[in-house]
């Protein structure tokens, strides 16, 4: 078989695979409003509560993928797991777009439907980290940070990807026709998709650095890295947790913007999105460049700069909502700015800071676990009489709490061998 040589293609076919499998996770939820009339009987609020529970689903999986996909990419190496990543995800995408509707096989159809998504979070959970990994352990420290930008900015483009696939088909067909059959296409494009990635991925080399220790990990069992882990580096994964406590926080109330800013500052749903949507573009412009200022100046320095800027600027930030659409667009640019500075160095914080024997278990379990927690964010601003001036103290504190874990890693990656 012939070999890519994954030194020269690393970063291009791991971005690749990375803003694939977010397509295909967040196509979902796009789509959500027609799926629950399509696998679900009974009123309308109902059925859209029970498909955003099936999509929740997918994000209580990660932790559980983190901890399979983490071991099998410590004790196998990072070539087999990158395979089966792209395998899960491939056919479980593949899969909800040709199930049976509930008017066709009934109770079933929801069932398989949450056991599908299921299995993509199972995968989605250890793409992003193993694709930060497969980079990283490939290719010069100096170069890490704006190498794994390029990936970061993979995984934005996946998402607007969806969202304008989405768009196409909301726009040229009817409610009737997507309900129909229109509602598949996106998830059959993303099947395809993963399937032409993974017959690229067949032909990727193991990472250099996972096979300067290969012969040591011949004979470990899956979960040595994961005992390995909560025996000797419950504090450092505790540290990893605290660290994306703020990007997750972001991403994640960047997410609920549409009710949010819709509830406290007026604006109309479809100015949001339209200025999320932007500023998705903007950030994916700028990881790339905050990478490569973090191989520059350090990534925990780059982490703690950012840090520091966003907690001084975030409530001068939020005012610029008081200032009609152009105020609305500066702040989701500026927002989104905070998000590439933070994610942009958070990896490469992580990669840093764990030995190569249990360094996908590591990053897989702290970055799943933190999105995990961070997760019921919405349900509790939904549930408190928020303002302004509240949220932006909960984002200033939770900035604080980040900041504690950039510096317990940063005592920590002065030691790790790489």
């Amino acid at each position: 078989m012939i070999k890519i040589n994954l030194k020269k293609n690393v970063t291009f076919w791991s971005s690749l695979g990375a803003g694939f499998e977010y397509y295909d996770f967040v196509v979902f939820a796009y789509l959500a409003p027609f799926l629950s009339q399509v696998f679900f009987q009974g009123s309308e609020t109902v059925s859209l509560i029970n498909t955003y529970m099936i999509y929740a689903v997918g994000y209580f999986a990660r932790p559980l993928g983190s901890f399979v996909y983490g071991a099998v990419g410590d004790v196998k190496g990072r070539y087999k797991t990158f395979l089966n990543i792209m395998y899960t995800m491939a056919a479980s995408t593949l899969g909800i777009g040709l199930l049976p509707s509930y008017e066709s096989i009934g109770i079933a159809a929801p069932v398989l439907l949450f056991i599908l998504r299921f299995i993509q979070g199972l995968s989605f959970g250890a793409e992003l980290p193993g694709a930060i990994i497969v980079v990283s352990e490939n290719l010069e420290k100096k170069k890490q940070g704006s190498h794994c930008g390029f990936i970061l900015s993979s995984v934005s483009l996946g998402s607007i990807l969806a969202s304008t696939g989405v768009l196409f088909i909301t726009s040229f067909y009817s409610s009737e026709d997507i309900i129909s059959w229109m509602w598949r296409i996106p998830f059959l494009i993303g099947g395809v998709f993963g399937i032409f990635n993974l017959l690229i991925r067949r032909n990727l080399q193991e990472t250099t650095e996972f096979l300067s220790i290969q012969k040591t990990q011949s004979h470990k069992a899956l979960w040595d890295p994961l005992k390995e882990v909560l025996q000797n580096q419950k504090g450092f994964i505790g540290a990893g947790i605290a660290l994306g406590f703020i990007l997750a926080t972001l991403v994640t109330t960047n997410i609920y913007f549409p009710v949010l800013l819709s509830k406290l500052y007026g604006h109309e749903k479809a100015d949001i999105y339209l200025c999320i949507t932007l500023a998705l573009i903007w950030c994916a412009l700028l990881n790339p460049i905050f990478g490569r200022l973090g191989d520059h100046i350090g990534r925990h320095n780059l982490f703690l700069s950012t840090g520091i800027f966003f907690i001084l600027l975030i409530s001068p930030i939020f005012g610029f909502l008081e200032k009609g659409f152009w105020g609305l667009l500066c702040f989701c640019l500026l927002f989104q700015t905070f998000i590439a500075g933070f994610v942009s160095s958070y990896f490469p914080i992580l990669v840093a800071s764990f030995q190569t024997n249990i360094r996908f278990t590591s990053i897989a379990v702290c970055y799943n676990v933190t999105y995990a927690l961070v997760n019921i964010l919405p349900a509790i601003l939904a549930s408190i009489d928020l303002t302004p001036s509240l949220l932006t103290l909960i984002l200033m504190g939770i900035g604080v709490v980040s900041l504690v874990g950039n510096w317990v890693l940063s005592q920590k990656s002065e030691k790790t061998r790489f």
